[in-house]
């Protein structure tokens, strides 16, 4: 796992440590100096700013996520990055892969594989017309919709097949 703070993250870090510091050492009957709740403050915005910048690349890069559908196949566009398409009649399985980095990051993709897993498409939860085609996905003999509130409620990495071709 790659270190998330850079050199300013880092200095902000240190300087509100110290400000506290002082300011928790010097505490009188008075009460806590304005100064040592504003570092404490800065300490605590510096300690979260790289999920935030992180959150911030992933969505940049996921934010125009769009899927298409028709009686032939299912699309995911991801403008300027990525593209992929499965013929319906290639659907082997219908699976969701949840992680442990939500709920800052988008952390449910639905998986839609072919037989021997060779080819498929990775669709986020998040990505636009998704809903119209989980209602696709509801109406195919064998959806397994209790897994899918299942596969909502992880907050793990875990896999959850709801669909298999039985045919």
């Amino acid at each position: 796992m790659k270190f998330p703070y850079n050199r300013s993250d880092i200095t902000l870090i240190v300087i509100s440590i110290a400000f506290v510091a002082a300011g928790v050492i010097t505490y009188s009957e008075e009460g806590i100096p304005w100064g040592t709740i504003f570092f404490g403050f800065c300490l605590l915005v510096s300690l979260f700013e790289p999920i935030r910048r992180k959150n911030q690349e992933t969505d940049d890069v996921h934010k125009n996520e769009f899927v298409e559908f028709d009686k032939i196949g299912i699309k995911r566009v991801v403008p300027n990055s990525i593209e992929e398409y499965i013929l319906w009649k290639d659907i082997d399985e219908i699976a969701i892969t949840t992680s442990d980095e939500g709920p800052f990051v988008d952390d449910l993709h639905w998986m839609l594989m072919n037989q021997d897993k060779t080819k498929g498409v990775a669709i986020s939860n998040d990505a636009e017309g998704f809903s119209e085609l989980l209602t696709e996905f509801q109406g195919l003999q064998g959806f397994n919709n209790e897994a899918v509130i299942q596969a909502m409620g992880c907050a793990d990495n875990n896999w959850f097949v709801v669909w298999k071709n039985v045919t």
